[in-house]
C-alpha cells in the first residue's frame, strides 16, 4: 500500500494485529509464496490523479535495471516526462524506485485507471507520440538506448476492492 511514512512502521505490530485473524483464516491457505518491498515514490518523474479516489485501477510495468544503468534509465524517463507535461498528454502515472527487498535495482511504472475503459489510454500510443514530438531519427536513437538500460520487465493490473482493504483515513 502506498502513502506512509517511516513513523508508520512504529505502529505496523497493532496494524497486522488487526487483520491478522482474517488473513490466518481467507488469504493465508490460498497464499503459495509472499514476499515484501520498500519503495520510494519519485515526484520528480511523476503525474499523481488530483483525485485519487476515482483510481480503481492500476497498470504495474516493473523494470529490471541492468546494474549501472539507473542514472541513464532516470535521464531518458525524464525526457518522456518532460515531454508528456509540455504537450499536456493525458494521463496518470508514477515512478517508484525499490529501495529495500525484491530483485533489484528495479523501478516500477504505475499507470492508474477509472476503470477498464480507461486502460485504452489516448489514440496516440505512446512510442508514436515519442516520435512525433522528437522526431524519427532522436526518438529510435532514445529507444535504443532506453531498451538497453534494463534486463527484462514484468508486469500486473491491480483492481482496488474497497470492501476488502484498509483505506486511510481522510
Amino acid at each position: 500500500s502506498a502513502g506512509h511514512s517511516w513513523a508508520d512502521f512504529d505502529s505496523y505490530d497493532e496494524f497486522l494485529l488487526k487483520g491478522a485473524k482474517e488473513w490466518g483464516k481467507n488469504v493465508a491457505p490460498h497464499i503459495e509464496s509472499i514476499s515484501s518491498a520498500i519503495t520510494a515514490l519519485d515526484t520528480s518523474i511523476s503525474n499523481l490523479n488530483p483525485n485519487p479516489e476515482e483510481v480503481n485501477l492500476v497498470s504495474v510495468v516493473r523494470y529490471h535495471l541492468k546494474p549501472g544503468k539507473g542514472s541513464t534509465f532516470s535521464r531518458i524517463i525524464k525526457k518522456f516526462h518532460k515531454m508528456i507535461r509540455e504537450n499536456k498528454r493525458e494521463g496518470y502515472y508514477a515512478f517508484s524506485w525499490f529501495v529495500n527487498g525484491g530483485k533489484g535495482p528495479m523501478v516500477a511504472l504505475a499507470l492508474f485507471h477509472k476503470n477498464w475503459a480507461g486502460m485504452e489510454g489516448p489514440e496516440e500510443k505512446f512510442p508514436a507520440f515519442v516520435e512525433r514530438v522528437m522526431g524519427e531519427e532522436e526518438a529510435k536513437k532514445t529507444w535504443e538506448e532506453f531498451h538497453d538500460t534494463y534486463r527484462s520487465i514484468d508486469s500486473f493490473t491491480a483492481q482496488l476492492r474497497r470492501n476488502l482493504s484498509i483505506l486511510p483515513e481522510k
